[in-house]
């Protein structure tokens, strides 16, 4: 019996950006076999019987649910689309969860997307992204422009088509730190990262996202059982009977997901997919949860510097109570050595086998770090031999730190979050895969990362203090990059809006300060001197965040070996660790040669900002008159008078302040009149 899907407005597909292999024989011959309704017989994972024959539908009224309630099924009690109000019962079928990745068309509300990063949301590609999307974020709603939709080839393949419906948009610009969107993880249940086991999801609760009837409607949320799949070549289908949930017109391209007990006890939200299509007794979902579909929105994200947070299941727990060898079967749970699979470690559980030793080489899937009720009992992952770390990354939920002096190689590209506690590495040979970084706290690698891949931070602090020769790109998308080693000459480096660069090593490649992005020589608020060895670009509305001492006899100095272009907008801002005396006001200063021969043009003289006492405080703009020449940025206050209400102002503390870690760049002069 064939399953005959039906999609919303359907398109002739676009081109497929890479087409790849889908680890099965045949590739898109393949597909188009099974496009017909053909098998050839090829090694696959299918329970939908003769494979899929899909073909239009006529637009309907939203997502059905049997029972359906305000109170149960409604993302939103009031207020959509402009100023909506998250539903807050109980009875929620989505209670006690992140719902913020969710956003829809600002065009039209119906239309809904699911965020897997901060640049990326998922995209039904027969009926297309949208030119804005809005999320409701805890600053309210806030729309994002799109830049692009791009098809991973895979997901459901409807009747007179040869890729599958499974695309990914990216934004122009990325959700900004601040608006704590949560960062959704691709359930993955497989037995391992090679061979698929599409059967692990039969039985799984469903949460399914859809439109409500009309565009001011609140979206909603049913709850159902997934029953049957699809998973052969570029065929990767996950289904539910329409019994419970009735997916219908206008629903495609909106989220599909498992509620998810993480490894602390702590629920989450975890993606399965997003809506494609249906027939009579089916729903059917572009499903994620396959190797060739992670390893392709892998590739798509690595390109714009991010990783696909991917989650699973425990297999093994480290108990390290009779051994502390990583590959002896006694130091972990029943089951024998872990090899592909995710572990956990709990430090109320491993009592003094804290320190894990990898004597041979292993291969772990994902780690996470359980938080316990006592401090100072952080993990110690040391030893001789190698630990390869999967797409499941590592993530520490507790508040001490982790370590991994062992080398670790990556299998994939991959996520890592180090919470409040933080992760120190020792050696990453990134193995051409990208290593994306984020947490609340500092992450450190402390002696090298090596290998084609790249490096990329989303928040928190990460310092990189050794010799690294990692060729790939350097991505500081936000927190704090603080580069007191080196980076090859290979890797170029860019720091976004709302992200910072600090430190006194040296940046090999080609750098670049995009418009809110942050540089500083050495620490926070002291002095320093970074070094690039090749070209350093300030881009309009980047900010150079200058440190001087109260002496005015050292600050902040940039060596640039290459080019140094500072375009028109950009802004200079002027901090001290100590406060200033009245008097530094009313004396003339030079500080010379802040990037050596380079001139300083293109630094917005008009918008400076100091730090006295360690707070951040404006100066009045009549107090006195900074400029620059050639390579030289000089003080000169104005006469008298001001410069007496300015010590006044000081006195009195009447300067507006700022922490110091925030520079802003939109400043309020505090005029004083003559």
């Amino acid at each position: 019996m064939k399953r005959f899907y039906q999609p919303e407005f359907p398109v002739s597909p676009p081109p497929i950006r890479s087409s790849g292999s889908s680890g099965s024989a045949g590739g898109m011959e393949f597909v188009r076999a099974l496009a017909c309704g053909v098998r050839r017989n090829l090694a696959h994972s299918s329970r939908l019987a003769g494979g899929l024959v899909l073909v239009a539908a006529a637009q309907a009224t939203g997502m059905t649910v049997t029972g359906y309630t305000t109170a149960i099924n409604d993302r939103f009690s009031a207020g959509f689309p402009s100023a909506p109000v998250a539903n807050a019962s109980a009875n929620f079928a989505g209670y006690g969860l992140d719902w913020a990745g969710v956003g829809w068309a600002a065009s039209a509300p119906t239309k809904g997307f699911g965020f897997i990063s901060p640049s990326h949301y998922l995209v039904a590609k027969h009926y297309g992204g949208a030119t804005n999307i809005t999320l409701a974020l805890n600053g309210g709603t806030a729309s994002f422009a799109q830049a692009k939709v791009e098809n991973t080839g895979y997901g459901v393949i409807f009747s007179g088509q040869t890729i599958g419906d499974l695309s990914l948009g990216t934004l122009t610009t990325p959700v900004p730190a601040s608006s704590a969107l949560p960062r959704y993880g691709v359930l993955d249940l497989n037995e391992s990262s090679t061979v698929n086991t599409p059967a692990n999801y039969v039985d799984l609760q469903v949460l399914a996202y859809g439109r409500g009837p009309d565009g001011s409607s609140s979206p909603r949320v049913g709850g159902t059982t997934s029953v049957d799949y699809d998973v052969a070549g570029y065929s990767s289908v996950l289904a539910t009977f329409r019994t419970e949930v009735q997916l219908e017109g206008g629903d495609s391209g909106s989220p599909t997901f498992a509620k998810w007990t993480n490894p602390n006890g702590g629920s989450e939200l975890a993606v399965l997919g997003n809506n494609a299509g249906i027939n009579a007794t089916y729903n059917g979902f572009n499903f994620l949860g396959t190797s060739e579909c992670i390893a392709a929105l892998n590739t798509f994200m690595n390109d714009d510097g991010r990783a696909l947070r991917v989650v699973g299941n425990s297999a093994r727990t480290w108990v390290g109570s009779s051994s502390t060898a990583i590959g002896d079967a006694g130091a972990w749970s029943a089951g024998g050595v872990p090899a592909d699979v995710f572990v956990g470690f709990d430090a109320s559980s491993a009592g003094n086998g804290r320190a894990v030793t990898v004597s041979t080489d292993q291969n772990l899937r994902g780690l996470f770090f359980k938080s316990s009720a006592t401090g100072n009992d952080g993990f110690d992952i040391g030893g001789s031999n190698t630990l390869t770390i999967g797409r499941g990354g590592i993530t520490n939920y507790d508040s001490d730190r982790q370590t991994l002096t062992a080398a670790v190689r990556l299998g994939a590209s991959q996520f890592w979050d180090g919470g409040t506690g933080g992760l120190t590495a020792t050696a990453i040979n990134t193995n051409g895969n990208l290593l994306e970084i984020a947490g609340s706290g500092t992450n450190r690698i402390d002696s090298s990362i090596s290998g084609a891949g790249g490096i990329a931070l989303s928040n928190g602090k990460l310092v990189l203090s050794g010799t690294n020769t990692y060729s790939g790109k350097t991505w500081v998308h936000g927190g704090q990059l603080v580069v007191d080693g080196s980076t090859d000459a290979s890797s170029v480096l860019v720091v976004e809006n709302g992200a910072a660069l600090h430190g006194s090593g040296t940046l090999g490649g080609a750098s670049t300060i995009l418009a809110g992005g942050r540089q500083s020589p050495g620490a926070p608020g002291a002095v320093g001197t970074q070094t690039f060895t090749t070209n350093l670009t300030f881009k309009s509305g980047s900010i150079l965040a200058w440190d001087i001492d109260t002496a005015s006899t050292t600050y902040d100095k940039v060596t640039v070996g290459g080019t140094l272009t500072i375009e028109a907008g950009s802004v200079f801002q002027v901090a001290s660790s100590t406060a200033f005396s009245n008097l530094f006001w009313t004396a003339n200063h030079q500080w010379s040669d802040i990037f050596g021969s380079h001139v300083l043009a293109g630094f917005n003289v008009n918008q400076f900002l100091f730090s006295v006492a360690g707070s951040m405080v404006e100066a009045p703009s009549d107090a006195g008159r900074f400029a620059v020449d050639g390579t030289d940025l000089i003080w000169t206050p104005v006469p008298e008078p001001s410069n007496l209400l300015v010590g006044g102002l000081l006195a009195a503390g009447l300067w507006r302040r700022r922490s110091q870690d925030a520079h802003p760049t939109r400043r309020i002069p505090v005029r004083v009149q003559a």
